[in-house]
């Protein structure tokens, strides 16, 4: 029992960028065994939970014909942006979205958000969601942190959480986000 908490505490001072390179079975046995091993002790866990939503940002013409404010009515998926989605679907954390909007999106009138389950997401045969460092294109400095790629597909619109959300742009060229837009609430 002693050798499960020290390598626990271990794992738990891991980079979270290491972290996000396990398979995500072997991390979610890991961290189950961590979070036992912590309540036997009468500690509280000190890593934190994968996000419950995760974020996309995309152009109005990218959903346009889509019916997607009725959760009934939503088929079909989000493939993304040829030539930037080709390998894997890029999503965003409620910490990374805002910079995304802002490294990649300033100043545009037409940009939507997309809250989509991370477990709706995991629970779709053939897909696989991978927190990976993030490559940015050239000129861009990379960003700390893991961030969402789901390989395997696009995204089923059947994950979303609610309706899409227009973004409207504040006097200095930054997107606006409504208030409860970046919870994490996936119901």
């Amino acid at each position: 029992m002693r050798r499960r908490h020290r390598t626990c505490l271990v794992l738990i001072a891991w980079p979270r960028a290491w972290m996000s390179k396990m398979n995500s079975e072997l991390w979610k046995s890991l961290a189950n065994a961590c979070e036992t091993s912590h309540a036997e002790l009468g500690l509280q866990p000190t890593m934190s939970a994968e996000p419950r939503v995760l974020y996309r940002l995309c152009r109005t013409a990218e959903l346009a014909g889509l019916e997607l404010d009725d959760p009934a009515a939503r088929t079909g998926a989000y493939a993304g942006v040829a030539g930037l989605d080709d390998s894997c679907v890029h999503l965003s954390t409620s910490d990374q979205v805002r910079k995304t909007a802002s490294l990649y999106f300033r100043g545009a009138e037409d940009l939507v958000l997309l809250r989509f389950s991370a477990a709706r997401i995991r629970e779709t045969p053939g897909l696989e969601l991978r927190f990976e460092d993030a490559a940015p294109p050239p000129g861009v400095a990379a960003r700390p942190g893991a961030f969402p790629h789901l390989y395997g597909g696009p995204v089923p619109f059947s994950a979303l959480v609610s309706p899409p959300c227009t973004l409207c742009l504040g006097d200095d060229g930054e997107h606006i986000f409504p208030p409860g837009s970046l919870s994490d609430d996936a119901e």
